[in-house]
């Protein structure tokens, strides 16, 4: 009789430890699937975040070409000069013209000087 009772606890003991076992086993099976179904959609998200800032740095980029084309010719954060023509610049355009048997030097004097006497 003791041994019959005996054997009788320790199947209610491996019973109850057995079924706890494939319950935690039942849980871990579960949150590995519902793991694996976010890191598909944290997967999919990281593509969109990719494609969206493709599509950012085209529309960007677009919109910076379109305002080079209507002539603001500046990126954002950039400032346009321009430079009005001065008067005595004027007269001096055909002087302003390289010539291949005149030294740069020279050249450059004459053009913000009045030229030397020859």
């Amino acid at each position: 009789m003791p041994s019959l009772l005996f054997l009788l606890l320790c199947l209610g003991l491996c019973l109850f430890f057995g079924i706890g076992a494939i319950e935690r086993f039942h849980d871990y099976i579960l949150a590995q699937a519902e793991l694996k179904q976010e890191q598909a959609r944290l997967d999919w998200l990281q593509e969109r975040e990719e494609r969206l800032k493709e599509a950012r740095e085209r529309v960007e980029s677009e919109k910076e070409r379109a305002a080079r084309e209507e002539g603001l010719g500046a990126r954002p954060g950039e400032t346009v000069i321009e430079v009005p023509s001065a008067p005595w610049m004027e007269g001096n355009a055909e002087r302003a013209m390289p010539s291949a048997d005149i030294p740069s030097w020279r050249q450059w004097w004459d053009l913000f000087f009045s030229p030397t006497p020859e």
